[in-house]
């Protein structure tokens, strides 16, 4: 059987963050949802994902930061 795509999701909004979540999750995608960019880099070095959605405009580390690291 195949593994779900295995997404981390970076969003400080709740609300979006949750629709986001669950609009994903009920599509078969399996999310792991970071609130700041501190937590979204340590959920990246410590997992392996498929895809990652970054907020531009994070907590303690931007988006476009983030995606430099990751890089």
């Amino acid at each position: 059987m195949e593994q779900p795509v295995h997404i981390l999701l970076a969003e400080d909004e709740p609300k979006l963050g949750n629709s986001i979540r669950r609009e994903l999750s009920e599509q078969g995608f399996d999310i792991e949802w970071a609130y700041d960019g501190r937590t979204a880099e340590s959920m990246f070095r410590s997992s392996r994902f498929d895809l990652v959605l970054l907020d531009i405009n994070l907590p303690h580390i931007n988006g476009l930061e983030l995606c430099r690291r990751f890089r």
